[in-house]
């Protein structure tokens, strides 16, 4: 009887043990397992990584992330109200997205609008200032509810022509416009996140 007492005792103990050890086991496959919002932050940037550009006088409105540095070049040219360069603090500063917002010109559409300051010879006559120059492909869309005039600019020989994204409002045109093979991520959401 006592032989039998001790090997029921010694069954438990076992049973305690592995008991324990497939817990612990179990435990920490837990602890180590990755949660939902760990995983989810590492494969998608949160609003925390974006910077807010506003103009208030204008009443104009973007997102850019917070690794990109932004230029006011509104200084250096006299025909926009606003000229903004964004572009990756570490990485291509020759390519930059293109922010920059212009008079409409009492142009009634953005069709007569680009045809008013379009040139193709590259040359202007005296008093007028073309503001772009070789226009072709244009596609008339809506973009975030906005009406927009989408085209390339530039010599169709060059090989990495800018592609714009014109948008009008009762007071100005907002250009957008980055060189073609540059055009990512960044780009679609700073255009998706412009309001005015």
């Amino acid at each position: 009887m006592k032989n039998f007492i001790y090997l029921l005792v010694a069954l438990i103990i076992i049973v305690f043990i592995a008991g324990g050890i497939s817990f612990l086991g179990k435990q920490n496959i837990i602890q180590n397992a990755p949660t939902e919002s760990t995983s989810s932050s590492a494969k998608f940037p949160t609003a925390m990584a974006e910077k807010v550009y506003t103009n208030k006088n204008l009443g104009l409105s973007l997102k850019y992330p917070t690794n990109y540095t932004m230029e006011d070049l509104t200084l250096t040219n006299k025909d926009a109200l606003l000229a903004l360069s964004f572009y990756p603090a570490i990485g291509d500063k020759n390519s930059p997205i293109l922010v920059t917002v212009l008079p409409t010109k009492n142009s009634p559409n953005l069709s007569s609008w680009i045809q008013a300051n379009t040139t193709s010879s590259g040359y202007t006559s005296a008093g007028n200032h073309y503001f772009l120059y070789q226009v072709s492909h244009i596609i008339y869309k809506t973009i975030n509810g906005k009406q927009a005039a989408v085209f390339t600019i530039g010599d169709p020989n060059i090989a990495d022509p800018l592609v714009a994204n014109l948008f009008m409002s009762n007071r100005f045109v907002v250009f957008v416009a980055q060189q073609t093979q540059k055009i990512g991520i960044d780009y679609q959401k700073m255009l998706s996140s412009l309001t005015f």
